[in-house]
């Protein structure tokens, strides 16, 4: 089981709440599972009106997750960039390391916040705050437990995306890294709407 505290949880939350303008950074070579924490968080910031951007280095998306919400709002991160806004968050997701996410990465400017969410072991605790936790099956697992820990309003959109990002990252709900916990909250997403033999067949079918 975790031993990611409940407050780390409600720290992340009420981290997201407060800033009214977020940057999210998805790895090179990316996967279900940062594609769909990514997604999930997204539709969840826009559902609190705040503004958000999708930034990662890869030049495009796989086509098989283009059925995902916000999809769209993907952008290309070419060359440097500069954390210079203080009344901005920027969320690093499914990432060990900001390099991975940012291949040239700039010098950040005091009183920047940088919001680390990851499920890797080897991750190198790079954010103001850190809500690491190799317990979770998935990033996107751990995305929906800080939303469930802060309350958020949650809908299909965000279901489906986290949905996603749990499948693949735990092989179907088939590895050893998916607990009772990941099942358990898998059902959550389900009450919410999705329809797993639909996700299977978008993945696994085409």
């Amino acid at each position: 089981m975790s031993d990611l505290s409940e407050t780390i949880l409600i720290q992340a939350s009420e981290l997201l709440k407060k800033a009214p303008s977020w940057t999210l950074f998805t790895h090179q070579k990316i996967d279900g599972d940062a594609l769909g924490s990514a997604t999930g968080l997204f539709e969840a910031g826009i559902l609190l009106g705040k503004r958000v951007a999708w930034l990662g280095p890869d030049p495009e998306l796989p086509p098989v997750y283009l059925f995902l919400a916000h999809t769209g709002d993907y952008r290309f991160c070419e060359g440097t960039f500069a954390f210079d806004d203080p009344g901005e968050l920027y969320i690093f997701l499914d990432s060990a390391n900001e390099t991975r996410s940012i291949p040239g990465l700039g010098a950040k400017d005091p009183g920047v916040r940088v919001l680390n969410i990851d499920h890797h072991e080897d991750n190198t605790g790079y954010g103001t705050l850190d809500c690491v936790d190799p317990a979770s099956s998935s990033t996107s697992e751990l995305v929906l437990r800080i939303l469930k820990a802060g309350g958020w309003p949650l809908n299909s959109r965000i279901a489906e995306s986290l949905y996603v990002g749990m499948w693949m990252d735990s092989g179907g709900f088939a590895y050893s890294n998916t607990s009772a916990r990941t099942h358990r909250l898998a059902a959550d997403l389900l009450d919410l709407g999705v329809d797993p033999s639909r996700i299977d067949g978008l993945l696994n079918q085409t």
